[in-house]
């Protein structure tokens, strides 16, 4: 099989399988392995697979020792998904042993208590998704990651750092920061003077102390943004949409989607082509 999910026969045991409770070490064909809330005594035995491309741990606790197993085998590896670890920086060897890994999403339970090593993170990546996980620097995006296309933040303390060298990342095109409490003169400073010239996907949903000040900025700093999502901003204020609007009116804007929170009265602007929902 090229796929196979392995997981308990009650989807919500608890605790995990003992170990050992499983080996793959025979399916040499195998190209995607998602496991669920089984034990990480096995993970041994998926770093034997040779063809492997994805891995998905969901509430799998991995080591730090695991870990260290994973990144001394898995030769195809390219996409890595993982919620349970207690610290990103278990991941450093694997990073340093796989340069080609191109999607990485990762969480822990709770916020770590050191940042994420940043300089760490496989030079090849195109997809980085980070959740809980602690304090990311300014060096995130600075010359580091040349193929990064997509950035998704959630519950990320100092999310706002990396944005002041979004210019420095070529192939960067999706944004998202959602809960990450960003505040309008962080998201200006971030996008003055060099903008964000190559963005067409813009989230920054859920990020309550955002009144909508740095609004009109992107009808002139962000020229390719096709997809803007504000939902759940309850601080998002009507006069900083119609400002917004209003320069997007007088512009060659490319924008077809625009979500706004429920709060917001629908905009008196109706651009052609442009699908506005409040949700």
């Amino acid at each position: 099989r090229r796929l196979l999910r392995l997981r308990p026969r009650q989807a919500d045991a608890h605790p995990p399988l003992p170990p050992p409770s499983w080996d793959v070490s025979r399916l040499v064909h195998l190209r995607q392995l998602q496991l669920y809330n089984v034990s990480a005594g096995g993970l041994a035995s998926v770093a034997e697979l040779p063809l492997l491309e994805l891995l998905l741990l969901q509430r799998v606790a991995v080591s730090a020792a695991a870990a260290q197993q994973l990144a001394r085998g898995l030769p195809a590896l390219r996409k890595l998904f993982t919620d349970t670890s207690s610290e990103l920086g278990i991941w450093t060897p694997l990073f340093h042993t796989h340069p080609g890994l191109e999607q990485l999403s990762a969480s822990v339970r709770e916020s770590s208590s050191r940042s994420l090593d940043e300089t760490a993170l496989p030079p090849g990546l195109t997809h980085l998704s980070l959740c809980r996980a602690g304090a990311v620097s300014a060096a995130l995006l600075q010359d580091r990651l040349p193929h990064l296309h997509t950035l998704c933040l959630r519950f990320v303390r100092s999310s706002a750092r990396p944005l002041r060298h979004l210019h420095c990342a070529p192939s960067l095109c999706r944004l998202e920061l959602t809960w990450c409490s960003l505040w309008d003169e962080e998201l200006r400073a971030a996008l003055l003077p060099h903008g964000w010239h190559r963005l067409q996907w813009l989230d920054l949903s859920s990020n309550s102390p955002l009144h909508g000040a740095f609004l009109p900025l992107l009808a002139t700093h962000t020229p390719l943004l096709r997809h803007l999502l504000l939902g759940d901003n309850v601080s998002l204020e009507g006069r900083f949409v119609d400002a917004l609007l209003d320069q997007l009116a007088h512009s060659s804007s490319q924008l077809w989607t625009l979500r706004l929170p429920r709060h917001i009265a629908p905009p008196r602007h109706r651009l052609p082509g442009v699908d506005v929902t409040c949700r």
